[in-house]
């Protein structure tokens, strides 16, 4: 399966329901960058990274091949979309400061997308990556959305996923790494909203198309039963994970 074929499906919920990145990564970014002229955003998707960017940079290109994220993108005036793989980035040699790619780098074929990295970025530009893993609420919780992670949709995530298990630690990264600072996010869902963001996970959704049933309907009860009343509003607690490095 394509990485675009990963999250066309869904490209309508997932802005809703995934969380927004916190201020402070991008002023550290911008703080490392040499110049702030063009930042390019790789699996963009409906632009939640892109537009946290832009704030500080005169020019940015967000690339997806996805042409259903795009079209849900809420877009600033100075971006740019491009229906484009991160393997084939479709730029001018030397014409970038920085290089992004959130919660998506682990779904590219890593050989093609650095060579395009070292091409298109400055001499001394930056890359970023960076990733989440599963938000915590509490224990009880955690647990149904560990069991529904590892045993209900467990084998239906496609190979890249195993980056994020191990929270890009091992991910090939050739480039001089700089030590980013630890960034956290928070967000408040209802049961609901708990749902629509299951609802996001390429697993869940190659689960439905491969057997025409929804696997989230095999936790529906137990997850009731450990959130409480259906309209409380928890807190999600997220940890970023980012691997960032200078074009040597």
């Amino acid at each position: 399966m394509k990485y675009t074929d990963l999250f066309s499906r869904q490209a309508s919920i997932y802005a809703k329901f995934r969380p927004s990145y916190p201020a402070e990564l991008f002023q550290f970014l911008v703080s490392v960058c040499n110049g702030n002229e063009l930042a390019v955003d790789c699996g963009a998707g409906n632009g939640q990274a892109s537009n946290g960017i832009a704030k500080m940079f005169d020019n940015v290109f967000a690339l997806d091949p996805s042409i259903d994220q795009l079209q849900k993108f809420h877009s600033s005036d100075n971006i740019k979309l491009i229906n484009a793989a991160a393997e084939k980035i479709p730029l001018k040699s030397a014409s970038a400061d920085l290089l992004i790619s959130a919660q998506a780098a682990h779904w590219f074929e890593f050989e093609q997308f650095y060579s395009e990295v070292k091409r298109i970025l400055k001499p001394n530009g930056i890359i970023a990556l960076w990733c989440y893993y599963l938000p915590s609420v509490n224990k009880p919780i955690d647990a149904v959305l560990l069991k529904y992670y590892m045993e209900i949709v467990g084998k239906y995530w496609a190979e890249g996923r195993k980056w994020i298990d191990d929270k890009y630690q091992n991910i090939p990264f050739p480039f001089k790494e700089i030590k980013a600072p630890e960034f956290d996010m928070q967000t408040q869902s209802s049961l609901s909203d708990y749902f629509g963001f299951l609802e996001t996970w390429s697993a869940t959704n190659t689960y439905i198309k491969q057997t025409n049933r929804n696997p989230i309907e095999k936790i529906v009860n137990e997850l009731k039963k450990v959130w409480g009343n259906p309209n409380q509003i928890h807190k999600l607690n997220w940890k970023l994970y980012m691997r960032t490095g200078i074009n040597k």
